[in-house]
């Protein structure tokens, strides 16, 4: 993978560019999803990790 040279240690660098982060101080908490169909009909669909490093999930239509 080519990435941008930033000034950070390389593997760092790797750990930040992925889509989903965890690294021991910093990370991904949620993760969002908004699809819109022919009719304009609205999903929204959000993972989120709880206090327990759980995933949750919630999806709201409309």
């Amino acid at each position: 993978m080519n990435l941008p040279h930033t000034g950070i240690d390389i593997a760092l660098e790797r750990s930040l560019s992925s889509i989903f982060i965890d690294l021991e101080t910093y990370g991904t908490l949620y993760q969002t999803v908004i699809l819109v169909d022919r009719e304009d009909r609205v999903t929204y669909a959000e993972r989120y990790l709880d206090s327990n490093a759980v995933w949750q999930e919630q999806i709201i239509e409309f």
